[in-house]
């Protein structure tokens, strides 16, 4: 890493991500957020840092349900699902 790359263009060429899949990684440096669009060095990060780096998982429909359900304890799985 060079201080004055952009983080984004960095994470995304790395992990190979798309431009619609980097919109929604969250990089962070000792629990603080770090901002995509800036340099490493103008976030602090400095040789030898460790990043955290939070790739969004696709949830299953049966998890979006179970969800659902524990925010909204009226309803039932007939009424969220009723081809289930």
């Amino acid at each position: 890493m060079q201080s004055k790359q952009i983080v984004q263009d960095i994470i995304q060429a790395a992990l190979k991500l798309s431009a619609a899949q980097i919109r929604s990684v969250v990089v962070s440096l000792g629990g603080e957020a770090v901002e995509m669009a800036m340099w490493f060095e103008e976030n602090g990060c400095e040789d030898g840092a460790r990043l955290e780096v939070s790739l969004p998982s696709k949830a299953t429909f049966e998890e979006v349900v179970q969800v659902m359900l524990e925010l909204n304890p009226e309803c039932t799985k007939v009424i969220i699902n009723p081809f289930k």
